[in-house]
């Protein structure tokens, strides 16, 4: 027969209560927020929903990337992160270089991006934006182990 301890079993259901209900509205605000921005810069639907879920990557064929399931301020530093690469203006784009959870293998692109003046290329973005939400997600684990307490 199955041992249950209804002490920790009353504990997990509040600890899944709690963390349903902020994923849910965390995830319908970071929707808001891509959404908008995203119109805002003049992408279309299919580019917005990208970023909202993730893309393809062209090696392993799985989704990366996305701000679905990331926290608010998670969220909103990946979207950052964007606005900074995309804006052109140097000072903004060394932010990126800044960052202990970036892929460092990018930073010669965005050097050149700097050194030019000009955005990062969209290709470069997407790499960039497709493994920042995977270093961040240690990031967000330690923040998953905090609700437990």
């Amino acid at each position: 027969m199955g041992c249950q301890h209804q002490g920790a079993e009353a504990k997990l259901r509040i600890l899944s209560g709690r963390l349903q209900q902020t994923l849910t509205t965390t995830t319908l605000e970071a929707a808001r927020e891509i959404t908008s921005s995203g119109y805002s810069r003049g992408a279309g639907p299919a580019s917005i929903a990208r970023d909202l879920v993730g893309r393809s990557s062209k090696v392993t064929g799985k989704r990366e990337g996305g701000v679905v399931g990331l926290n608010d301020p998670l969220t909103e530093l990946v979207e950052r992160t964007r606005i900074n690469l995309l804006s052109g203006n140097p000072a903004l784009m060394k932010n990126y270089l800044a960052l202990k959870t970036r892929d460092k293998r990018l930073d010669g692109a965005v050097k050149r991006a700097i050194a030019a003046g000009k955005p990062l290329d969209a290709d470069t973005l997407d790499k960039v934006l497709m493994r920042r939400p995977k270093l961040l997600f240690g990031v967000a684990l330690t923040e998953f182990d905090a609700l437990g307490e």
